[in-house]
């Protein structure tokens, strides 16, 4: 299921979460990192996130979960099987103790006015590294863009793909020029912490390439705009 949600937040000194408890037993709160995913105790703790969160435990002795998912938010917590996202804390900016709040002065509040962001629930069988949590995440924050050119012919076939990878859980999060000349340079992530064996299609410039990821290991590869070639480089392309 997917939200769209506007909110005209105008409250002081409060806080606002949006609750999602997931129906299962014996639960595994896990919160998305950069680039990975940590597994942390449901105790309720205010935890920082990055796109999703996911809550799996069992239902009638089988494997089941609930993630969700969103394109704004950042702040977590989960007690249990309730899974709750911060959405807004009206706070006065720099506020912090032992000063005290002298609520006759005027202060900046925090969070005050429209907010709109997206979100994306998910239920799921198994674990979420089964699910494509991850890229689903990416489709939502990343939504694929068309442009319209108008009629005309052409050989091109209606669908398409200028790169692709045969593992869902291997993704391409980024493509820009080297620092050095004209090759470029792509980098890619494993996502699901699984060791996989991947080939990477790069349609648009008639290679390929075959490797081995560890789980959530981050590869960098150039490739040599002359050559075609494609050879794996370090985070300073070296």
């Amino acid at each position: 299921m997917e939200a769209a949600v506007t909110l005209d937040w105008h409250e002081k000194l409060k806080m606002l979460k949006f609750s999602f408890p997931a129906n299962v037993d014996s639960p595994v709160a896990t919160y998305e990192t950069s680039y990975g995913h940590i597994v942390r105790t449901a105790n309720g703790d205010e935890d920082p996130g990055q796109r999703w969160i996911d809550v799996t435990g069992k239902q009638d002795g089988s494997s089941y979960g609930l993630a969700v998912i969103n394109d704004a938010k950042y702040g977590y917590s989960i007690k249990e099987n309730d899974m709750r996202i911060s959405v807004m804390r009206s706070a006065v900016y720099a506020h912090h103790n032992p000063r005290v709040l002298d609520m006759e002065q005027e202060h900046l509040w925090m969070d005050q006015g429209i907010h709109t962001f997206k979100m994306l629930l998910v239920p799921h069988k198994d674990s979420w590294k089964e699910s494509n949590i991850v890229q689903l995440a990416e489709v939502l924050v990343a939504p694929p863009i068309s442009i319209y050119q108008g009629i005309h012919g052409g050989k091109l076939p209606k669908s398409g793909s200028l790169l692709s990878t045969d593992k869902q859980n291997v993704i391409v999060t980024s493509i820009k020029l080297a620092e050095d000349n004209d090759d470029l340079i792509i980098r890619c992530v494993e996502s699901a912490g699984i060791k996989s064996d991947v080939k990477l299609n790069l349609t648009f410039a008639k290679t390929e390439w075959n490797g081995s990821f560890g789980p959530c290991e981050i590869k960098t590869l150039r490739l040599h705009r002359r050559s075609n070639k494609i050879t794996e480089v370090n985070l300073l392309e070296a």
